[in-house]
């Protein structure tokens, strides 16, 4: 299910964190009882891939680090 990015909607994206071992992060970005966890680049990279990654960024502003 990776990279089911953008087009798969919220659960299928959370749920592609999850199969790639980042269930806890994942659910502390839905659960309020959970302190947000965040996720490296790489790490965003394993799920996001090509073309989603490059939507996401337009959409978000973000233009990397420089």
């Amino acid at each position: 299910m990776a990279g089911a990015g953008l087009s798969g909607g919220l659960g299928q994206l959370i749920d592609s964190f999850k199969s790639v071992g980042h269930a806890e992060t994942a659910d502390s970005w839905v659960n309020p009882a959970v302190p947000t966890q965040g996720l490296t680049p790489t790490q965003v990279e394993q799920v996001i891939v090509g073309e989603n990654l490059n939507e996401l960024s337009q959409r978000t502003g973000y233009r990397g680090t420089s």
